[in-house]
């Protein structure tokens, strides 16, 4: 969490070695072998390629790493399931909600099989209920590999819902202000929102970014 301009997003295309950095340096702890990141943009819609369908779309990502034609599409069927889009599998970026949309991109970045995930706010564009079902809805295919991620938000209680670390950034120059651990219990579902720990968590968050978090 931090407030705009200070990096956040600098630093995930960093990591994803999109872009360089002038000094300093990223460390990458117990690992012997180069990490593959899965990067998730805030404009969710130009991950999708508009000329094929959702299918089509998740397989090509499955290409990178599957050749043999009967083994992708039966990989391809698992993931279309397993996220829900089975029924939704023919349908073009250009049907798709904003939510559905968002879920297709989870499963192509998932079907790359990254070491990393890196989410730039990528349920900020919607409204708060079709937030609220993703943000579950990645919870529960997460679950299932849990792959480490690294996320960005601006709200509180996303990061609450699905974080176990919680890192504070300040203004430019940005500085870690606090490192908050999250010990609300895994799996998590919609319960978990209105308890008192979620309370105390929110109190802890707040009073370390009042006064500079816009």
């Amino acid at each position: 969490i931090g407030s705009n301009g200070c990096g956040k997003t600098t630093l995930l295309k960093i990591i994803a070695e999109l872009e360089t950095m002038d000094q300093g340096q990223i460390i990458l702890k117990k690992t012997n072998h180069k990490i593959k990141t899965g990067l998730v943009f805030q404009n969710y819609r130009d991950s999708l390629l508009p000329w094929k369908t959702i299918a089509q779309n998740i397989e090509f990502s499955l290409s990178l790493l599957i050749k043999n034609f009967l083994e992708r599409r039966h990989k391809l069927n698992h993931l279309l399931r397993q996220s829900q889009l089975y029924g939704h599998k023919h349908k073009y970026p250009y049907e798709l909600s904003g939510g559905m949309a968002q879920l297709a991109v989870f499963t192509k970045t998932i079907a790359l099989k990254p070491s990393l995930f890196l989410f730039d706010e990528p349920f900020s564009a919607l409204d708060y209920h079709s937030s609220l079902k993703l943000q579950k809805q990645f919870l529960d295919l997460w679950e299932k590999n849990k792959t480490a991620t690294l996320f960005i938000t601006h709200n509180v209680d996303e990061a609450i819902f699905l974080a176990d670390k919680i890192i504070i950034l300040s203004n430019s120059p940005t500085k870690i202000v606090a490192v908050i651990e999250n010990n609300l219990s895994r799996p998590r579902n919609f319960s978990h929102l209105g308890t008192e720990q979620t309370h105390k968590l929110k109190q802890q968050i707040l009073s370390h970014t009042t006064g500079f978090l816009v």
